[in-house]
């Protein structure tokens, strides 16, 4: 088979640069006439072999250029033998071949939904190719900095942002890390060591209940929940609990410090409380005061003759307070009758002790004695 005739497209140009393999052309058109690597560029008398081309007129040889081929002349190609180069092409190939990739791709049994992969040099797997796995591969859009490829359908998936930001919150190990980076408050804390005194920190804190150390008053506001807030040195704690049905009854105190939580204020009610068992019912008032009250049934059945009247410290039931007081309370004792009147003694923060029921003449009969006591909670 003939070769081609040489490539001299009129008035084209080469320009060659002494130690460079880079070159241009004017007027060429490269690709257009099927220019390859292999093919030779003739100047001055020496042939340099083409490397690449990479344009209408630009390309790069195989190896620099020498100093007596540099500088502007007109163009001279001359094409590879055909035979030459399909027997470049084979030994190329079969070089490739040499690799066992090829048998390893021959040797794989495909089925349906599966993937060959390399398992090393001249060795392939099969790996399954699931639904979402091919929906990935069909992701739409612009890779770009700050991008997270995700599902928009069953069969495809597409480029959402994904910002520094969020991505400080992604490399957090749990739910305590994420919420330090994003300078929130966990969802509930537990009150360090039963002490209040050491809930320090923002946050909203389960009630440590009954025994705690520096717990708020009432006999219930331990158990509610502990909400702190904290600015520097300054902390403020509230203290809110709804009890009896419905939340019909609700107590909060607060308190405060300005020193790191050092020393604290007194507990403060925030609102009036009140509430009732089987002792009676008693309200808490902001200013510290209390007011407990309770209503029995008696019959006086031990009068005994004390001078000119008669008495009786048997028959009246002792009074446990509904709620306890910060000290002894005054404490009046009323039944509901024009002959007997009553008296207390033995009086403590939580109840008092001793009653004396009073009559002028010995007559025992069922009357109904009202019980108030007043003092301070707090």
């Amino acid at each position: 088979m003939p070769g081609r005739p040489d490539y001299r497209p009129a008035g084209a140009t080469i320009t060659l640069t002494a130690g460079s393999t880079a070159f241009t052309t004017t007027g060429a058109a490269l690709q257009m006439a099927a220019v390859n690597t292999g093919d030779t560029i003739w100047v001055n008398g020496l042939f340099l072999i083409i490397g690449t081309i990479t344009g209408q007129n630009a390309g790069t040889l195989a190896d620099p250029c020498p100093a007596g081929a540099a500088g502007t002349h007109p163009l001279v190609i001359r094409y590879q033998p055909d035979g030459s180069r399909l027997s470049a092409f084979v030994q190329d190939l079969t070089t490739k071949l040499a690799s066992g990739n090829v048998d390893a791709f021959a040797g794989l049994t495909l089925a349906a939904d599966t993937l060959p992969y390399g398992t090393g040099a001249g060795q392939m797997g099969l790996t399954a190719l699931t639904a979402a796995a091919r929906a990935l591969l069909n992701l739409q859009g612009t890779a770009a900095v700050n991008k997270l490829p995700f599902l928009d359908t069953s069969g495809s998936a597409a480029l959402a942002d994904l910002t520094p930001f969020a991505r400080t919150l992604l490399d957090d190990a749990n739910a305590a890390a994420m919420l330090g980076t994003l300078g929130a408050m966990p969802q509930t804390r537990t009150i360090p060591n039963g002490n209040y005194n050491q809930a320090i920190e923002s946050g909203l804190y389960t009630g440590a209940g009954a025994g705690a150390a520096n717990a708020p008053p009432g006999s219930v506001l331990p158990y509610g929940p502990l909400l702190v807030q904290r600015s520097t040195f300054a902390i403020t704690q509230i203290v809110t609990f709804a009890y009896a049905a419905g939340g019909a009854a609700v107590e909060m105190a607060m308190r405060g410090s300005n020193d790191s939580g050092a020393t604290w204020s007194p507990w403060r009610m925030l609102v009036e409380t009140a509430g009732t068992n089987g002792n009676g019912r008693y309200v808490r008032f902001q200013d510290g005061s209390q007011l407990c009250r309770h209503t029995i049934t008696m019959t006086p059945a031990s009068l005994v003759a004390a001078g000119a009247i008669f008495r009786d410290v048997t028959s009246m039931p002792w009074w446990t307070f509904p709620a306890a007081f910060a000290e002894a309370p005054s404490v009046r004792i009323a039944p509901r009758s024009t002959i007997y009147w009553a008296g207390a003694g033995q009086i403590s923060a939580t109840a008092t002790t001793e009653t004396v029921i009073y009559c002028y003449t010995n007559f025992s009969a069922s009357i109904t004695v009202d019980l108030f006591a007043f003092g301070r909670w707090q």
